[in-house]
């Protein structure tokens, strides 16, 4: 039988009093109306410590309603009926026309209780938390409370307007208009309602400039001449991160003892660090030559900062001064500036993976690229190295026309 309880999370006074429903099967949490002084709680207990005093009972006695109701929703529920926070809300606030209609920071909060059931990585409760307070700042500028359902296009327009006044840049903006967009559509899912054109509202970035190298230009960066171990020590490894696409996590625990022979070639053997998943990095004939400088090993592992300011200064030294449109932190401000740069300042350790996967783009099956990348769907492959509607339509022409030229 499943077991009812409540807890604090907090040591903050007041602290929201939260209910725990766990079983064999599932363990949910989620934050009640109430509120208590921690002093006043019994951890041991799960209940006011003073239950005679006037607020002790009331609280003794609304955590008393809470639990029936959420006994008799775990006896009517089916068996298909997943346990989690959502369930938990939904079953202590019945939908009405009221609580349709709900305020996007609200659901912000049932959104962070729901992944925190679900056991998501602090990353994402960071996140979570930080997108909030952005929707919160904007808010405030409007002087007007936001609902789920305001969230629509004009809307979105309004707060790229509010973001961009703020010197985000603009790759930043629309990830957070992305995120914005799945917490509605998971209050949608829920029976909330959002707007109609919740769909229809754009989160892509097709005018963020995607920094890689070249051909050409990893050739120039093989041949450069430098002075110092620390330099050369980076160098190869950019030239096989163009080679192998691999993030900066991954490709810094690449070792001759992963290496495990496949047919008459060779691939790493490693479990990618973001991903937690098991993937075979086919060692390609540019990163073999590479290896052969030392004995079938890989350079010295450094950290992903010392990579990144190397790689800049040798990028530099080679001669990558073209002025090109990206993206540079400024301290002052605190903030990443659009502008115009020299190519080897928008150098960092991403440029690896982009460069791999956009050099081998329309020369073998996206499948395999995806398969070296960790990518997990072809849109968000292609929307990584900035391939659209008009790349494809160019290839396909390419392709019909030397089809043709070919008869």
């Amino acid at each position: 039988m499943a077991s009812i309880s409540f807890l604090l999370q907090s040591t903050k006074k007041p602290a929201s009093i939260y209910v725990r429903v766990r079983d064999s099967n599932f363990d949910a949490k989620a934050k009640t109306d109430l509120l208590i002084d921690p002093d006043n709680w019994s951890s041991a207990k799960k209940q006011p410590k003073n239950i005679k005093d006037a607020e002790g009972k009331k609280i003794k006695s609304d955590l008393d309603e809470i639990y029936s109701i959420i006994l008799k929703g775990l006896n009517t529920k089916d068996a298909f009926t997943t346990v989690d926070s959502t369930w938990i809300y939904e079953t202590l606030n019945p939908k009405n026309n009221k609580e349709e209609y709900k305020t996007i920071l609200e659901y912000f909060d049932i959104y962070l209780d729901f992944k925190i059931s679900k056991k998501a990585k602090s990353s994402m409760v960071s996140k979570i938390k930080v997108v909030k307070k952005l929707v919160a700042d904007f808010e405030k500028q409007r002087k007007r409370t936001i609902l789920l359902i305001d969230f629509d296009l004009k809307m979105t327009e309004e707060f790229v307007d509010f973001m961009t006044s703020n010197h985000y840049r603009q790759s930043y903006i629309f990830r957070i208009v992305k995120f914005i967009k799945t917490v509605c559509r998971h209050a949608r899912d829920s029976g909330l309602k959002t707007s109609p054109n919740l769909d229809s509202i754009k989160t892509d970035d097709s005018e963020t400039s995607k920094i890689y190298l070249t051909l050409e230009e990893i050739e120039k960066i093989k041949l450069v001449n430098l002075t110092t171990d620390g330099l050369t020590n980076a160098r190869d490894w950019l030239v096989i991160s163009c080679y192998l696409g691999q993030r900066v996590s991954d490709l810094m625990r690449c070792s001759k003892d992963k290496i495990k022979k496949i047919g008459n070639h060779y691939a790493i053997d490693l479990t990618q660090k973001k991903t937690q998943k098991p993937i075979l990095v086919a060692i390609t004939p540019e990163v073999e030559l590479e290896l052969k400088k030392r004995n079938g090993d890989f350079p010295r592992s450094i950290s992903a900062q010392r990579y990144n300011e190397h790689i800049k200064e040798v990028c530099k030294i080679a001669g990558l001064t073209n002025k090109v449109h990206g993206i540079l932190y400024d301290k002052e401000t605190n903030r990443d500036i659009d502008g115009e740069y020299e190519k080897w300042q928008l150098i960092t350790s991403h440029v690896g993976r982009r460069s791999f996967a956009t050099n081998y783009y329309g020369k073998y099956p996206t499948a395999f690229l995806m398969s070296q990348t960790g990518h997990t769907t072809e849109r968000a492959f292609l929307e990584y190295i900035g391939k659209g509607r008009m790349d494809f339509i160019s290839q396909f022409l390419d392709m019909v026309h030397s089809n043709v030229v070919k008869s």
